[in-house]
């Protein structure tokens, strides 16, 4: 556990201003050098991430492009015309609109496309920085709680999915319903408890007049390639071709395109891709492996096995529960691994396996750490828009918002499962 917690310092704080894939690298380097981690082990995470991987990157890629053509910018002017100068109504439509972009477009590329599209939004209609705060948060929140329908809307989706062998249709049968409740749920919770500060019209300043489209044909290519994308997710799933030999070769050729076309800066998205969040799940993966190595995961199979066995038709909720305070202070792709790990050990119960995805993709946003999509978003708010929001701040909300997302989200689960 000391590994896991070091490097986590090393992720939070930052020393000397190292990158959080590097921290993570060394902690599973010194796993590796103690003898906790051996070669064989290494074979065996690479075989559970090299598909989350690669699908991973070129999804953020995939929305890079799209920000980069101008499609979001639109997106973010169509919700302030929708919201008919309502703060209230632009406050939901952001939180929905998060969700949809969460969903098609990964948790991470959904904060690395809305949070700006929301900050320059709010400051054309003329927020100031407080003001902004409850629409930032919807986004942050509802980017992790809205990211359960697909395999592809969450690392931890396509990692658990690739472990435990579920396809694209499969996943998205049982897991649409819970989504559309956890994100209501939240949402609901959310008005309630910024009603207060999200009261009052708002007059649009700046119109969405083209310029802002900088290269036209893949603004109009966005939505069928979204479309065409999720459909050969779907029928290749039934053959169980892996969805990176999908996702890579598609994308890659859209990144050609624009990089021949000339009006985008496809260097530029190469810069910012979130390299260094594969280096981070790479590295962290080692080093809970050589948690799980410690009998970690055996313990933790035997709490489930107590709930399945005990807590009746609420044991998946109450199995959730029991992750969350692993996925919020060691971080969801540990997390994801060591319950994997876990809930492999008991057989694999079907419906854990679904309430483990649930737990380290909601979950996860009860602390500042748990997600990568919210140190992104942290990072973001700080160094580029100047808006810093405390950890204090941050947890008060995160419980309040989360919890009550992840149960509903389990009951609803439940009800998915009872129906199969």
């Amino acid at each position: 556990m000391g590994i896991v917690f070091v490097t986590l310092l090393l992720v939070v704080f930052r020393p000397k201003g190292i990158q959080i894939g590097y921290s993570a690298l060394i902690g599973g380097a010194a796993a590796l050098l103690l003898g906790l981690v051996s070669l064989q082990n290494l074979e065996t995470i690479w075989g559970i991430v090299w598909n989350s991987t690669f699908t991973f990157v070129a999804i953020i890629i995939f929305s890079l492009v799209l920000e980069e053509a101008g499609f979001f910018r639109y997106l973010g002017y169509k919700i302030a015309l929708l919201s008919r100068s309502s703060r209230k109504l632009l406050f939901i439509y952001i939180s929905l609109a998060t969700a949809l972009v969460s969903a098609f477009f990964a948790n991470d590329g959904a904060i690395l496309v809305m949070t700006p599209v929301t900050f320059l939004l709010l400051k054309d209609i003329g927020f100031s920085p407080r003001e902004m705060i409850p629409y930032l948060l919807s986004v942050s929140f509802i980017a992790d709680i809205g990211s359960t329908p697909f395999v592809i809307s969450n690392l931890v989706n396509i990692i658990a999915a690739s472990y435990f062998g579920i396809d694209f249709n499969t996943y998205a049968l049982v897991m649409v319903l819970p989504d559309i409740v956890t994100v209501m749920g939240s949402l609901g919770v959310m008005y309630l408890v910024f009603r207060g500060q999200i009261s009052g019209k708002f007059t649009i300043q700046n119109g969405f007049d083209g310029q802002q489209v900088s290269d036209r044909l893949i603004f109009r290519l966005a939505v069928p390639l979204t479309v065409s994308l999720m459909a050969a997710y779907a029928i290749t799933g039934i053959y169980g071709i892996p969805i990176a030999f999908v996702a890579v070769p598609s994308i890659a050729a859209l990144f050609f395109l624009a990089y021949f076309r000339r009006n985008i800066d496809t260097r530029k998205i190469l810069r910012e891709a979130p390299w260094q969040v594969v280096l981070f799940s790479i590295g962290m993966f080692i080093v809970v492996f050589s948690i799980a190595n410690s009998g970690l995961d055996t313990a933790l199979a035997g709490s489930f096995q107590y709930v399945n066995s005990h807590a009746g038709s609420f044991s998946l909720t109450v199995s959730g529960l029991l992750i969350v305070p692993f996925t919020s202070l060691l971080n969801n792709l540990p997390a994801t691994m060591l319950s994997s790990l876990a809930v492999n050990s008991m057989g694999a119960p079907h419906g854990m396996v679904y309430e483990l995805i649930l737990a380290n993709d909601i979950g996860t946003k009860i602390s500042p750490i748990g997600s990568l999509a919210t140190l992104l978003w942290l990072h973001d708010l700080s160094a580029r828009r100047k808006l810093t929001i405390s950890a204090a701040e941050y947890i008060k909300y995160g419980a309040i918002i989360s919890l009550p997302a992840l149960i509903l989200g389990s009951l609803a689960l439940t009800f998915m499962l009872g129906l199969a």
